[in-house]
């Protein structure tokens, strides 16, 4: 058994043997502490992925080369997703894609979709005068009913939509402008 050479009042008596499964505890609860543990399946790609610090934003296309046939939106906490939207060429539902300045130096690329009366609008800022990384927009017709700013995410999209160009490489994304819908209230 090794003794601390050093008397400190709080350490008089401690050994090491003692301090160390302290340390032990305290390093597990960290590495424990609670990440968005929803990812994309090994036979998908990541479109996008975020989290807004306590659940997490995906959406993920399979196969995991193109032709995709199906995109799937996720959103929830780590345990489970808490909604999900999915888009495939059986059941015509589509994702939409967009692209707009937000400043001189900073510009929006957005993946959209509508479910029912809804729009959810995946926002990512990109460029030097980003307030954040961007999130995602609620609406109900023109109405911004939400707004869910994300600490982090990015789009990895480049094989479904190219945002410069807005142009979709995938009949599951089309190009248009979310009707309405001022997106740029998400970064205020």
């Amino acid at each position: 058994m090794i003794k601390v050479s050093f008397n400190p009042p709080w350490i008089t008596q401690m050994t090491f043997t003692r301090i160390l499964p302290l340390f032990a505890l305290a390093l597990t609860a960290l590495a424990s502490a609670p990440t968005w543990a929803q990812k994309c399946a090994a036979s998908e790609t990541t479109l996008y992925e975020g989290s807004t610090g306590k659940k997490g934003i995906l959406v993920c296309a399979s196969p995991a080369k193109p032709p995709y046939s199906k995109i799937e939106y996720r959103f929830g906490p780590a345990e489970k997703a808490e909604m999900t939207y999915t888009a495939d060429a059986a059941g015509g539902r589509k994702f939409f894609a967009s692209s707009e300045a937000l400043q001189p130096r900073a510009s929006l690329s957005h993946l959209w979709f509508v479910n029912g009366d809804t729009t959810y609008v995946i926002s990512q800022c990109i460029g030097g005068n980003c307030p954040h990384a961007g999130g995602i927009v609620v609406a109900k017709g023109k109405k911004i009913i939400a707004r869910i700013k994300a600490k982090e995410g990015s789009f990895t999209a480049d094989d479904a939509v190219d945002f410069e160009g807005e142009k979709s490489k995938t009949p599951l994304i089309q190009i248009k402008q979310p009707d309405g819908i001022d997106v740029t209230k998400l970064y205020d």
